[in-house]
């Protein structure tokens, strides 16, 4: 099995489960090996869990924490391995994936009625938190990839939101 793919599936499991983790997840992942190969760069934020949804909402938002502390609580990361997103992305650096009139939209908080529902955050959708939010989950997705190319490997605690357009979000993705 391939590092990224031992790393990814690990983390998941970890996430998913109190099991307790592999040996050879152990060695890949946790700050205490004694292998050589380096820690791995985890990427985590408070805002990745922002905003607090209605209860009984269907998105998980509170997912993103709670992977972040069952990795410290289980020693699987040490809080040296973390890193956080600094500042969120320019206009310019979102501009080159979203349509301007769109993101003008969606951080203006002014996203017609059929582009909230579409996203799925209901009125969440139009608020400054959701957008502060989003912003620094592209933020840390950026510095994953950076940390990844620096050392072969990063993760985000934020993965996995990947279902929006050019012009619209759709399914949880912005």
């Amino acid at each position: 099995m391939a590092l990224s793919s031992l790393g990814i599936c690990c983390l998941r499991r970890i996430a998913a489960t109190a099991a307790p983790r592999p040996q050879r997840c152990r060695t890949f992942i946790s700050s205490s090996s004694s292998s050589a190969i380096p820690p791995l760069p985890v990427v985590y934020h408070p805002l990745f869990s922002a905003p607090q949804l209605a209860r009984g909402h269907r998105f998980p938002m509170q997912v993103f924490r709670v992977i972040y502390e069952r990795l410290l609580s289980q020693g699987i990361i040490h809080p040296s391995q973390v890193h956080a997103p600094r500042s969120p992305p320019s206009d310019q650096e979102l501009a080159l994936v979203h349509c301007p009139e769109y993101l003008a939209a969606f951080s203006g908080l002014t996203l017609d009625d059929q582009r909230v529902r579409r996203i799925g955050f209901g009125a969440a959708t139009r608020t400054a938190m959701l957008v502060n939010r989003t912003k620094c989950e592209v933020a840390g997705t950026l510095l994953t990839a950076q940390l990844a190319l620096q050392h072969g490997l990063a993760v985000s605690t934020a993965g996995g939101t990947h279902h929006a357009f050019a012009d619209a979000g759709s399914g949880f993705c912005i």
